[in-house]
């Protein structure tokens, strides 16, 4: 909650750098902070929700994709044309105005979580009357060693999501300048950031043909991750081809 109401300060802020420029930069900054905070738990409250060897947890990581999806395909159609069009302090502010309905529709309706997402002593009691009224036996702690490999496979996870980011989060940046200055912008209304919608109906429209795709790749290799470097790698290879032959032409 404190995650989602610092972004909207930040949209907020960003709304008004009309007025100086600082209040982008200031902007920027509870963007950062905001979305630290709340990025990170809302994922986990989504891994939460289902127990560790359901098969309904990655369904419902895909429905919570879709979501985000759907977000950032509605918001790049309106904010980005309306920011690059008319002034980016409005784009900024009806960005703003969405983040406030919601942070207002989680905060209603965060009772659906039960305990997911309560604070750690609320949790370690809840557990502690489950254990007292024999509702679940004591865990046992994992050996030193399975804990250790644990956290080098998460360094390592940190690391490849880093170069990943890295790369992919140049479609709000690099990438609009590319489609500006070597794309036709006909179905965009010659905007060039609302080319960065294309990613959210991309992801969402084919979701269940890439599910089906993902689910038997599973059974052949052991692991996707290394996909999605190596064709993100593949799709900026093209994309420099593409712009070397336009500069040459």
């Amino acid at each position: 909650m404190i995650g989602a109401f610092i972004m909207t300060m930040g949209h907020a802020s960003m709304a008004l750098e009309g007025i100086h420029q600082y209040f982008f930069y200031l902007g920027l900054v509870l963007m950062i902070l905001g979305n630290g905070m709340f990025k990170p738990n809302i994922s986990s409250m989504v891994g939460n929700l289902y127990p560790d060897n359901s098969s309904k947890k990655d369904a419902g990581y895909t429905i919570f994709y879709m979501g985000i999806n759907a977000g950032a395909f509605l918001g790049m159609l309106l904010c980005g044309y309306i920011g690059e069009k008319i002034g980016w302090h409005y784009g900024f502010g009806l960005a703003g105005i969405f983040m406030f309905f919601g942070m207002l529709q989680f905060y209603f309706g965060q009772r659906i979580f039960g305990i997911n997402g309560d604070s750690p002593k609320q949790l370690k009691e809840f557990h502690d009357n489950q254990i007292k009224n024999k509702l679940e036996e004591e865990p046992e702690e994992l050996p030193a060693k399975v804990v250790r490999d644990r956290l080098i496979v998460v360094a390592v996870l940190m690391i490849a999501s880093i170069v990943f980011f890295l790369a992919f989060e140049q479609a709000g940046g690099s990438m609009s300048i590319f489609a500006k200055d070597y794309t036709q912008r006909v179905l965009s209304g010659n905007a060039a950031i609302t080319f960065k919608w294309i990613d959210g109906i991309l992801t969402i429209a084919p979701i269940i043909i890439v599910s089906i795709v993902l689910y038997a790749l599973s059974k052949r290799i052991f692991n996707q991750y290394p996909l999605t470097i190596i064709f993100t790698g593949i799709s900026f290879a093209v994309i420099w081809g593409l712009g070397a032959l336009e500069s040459y032409a």
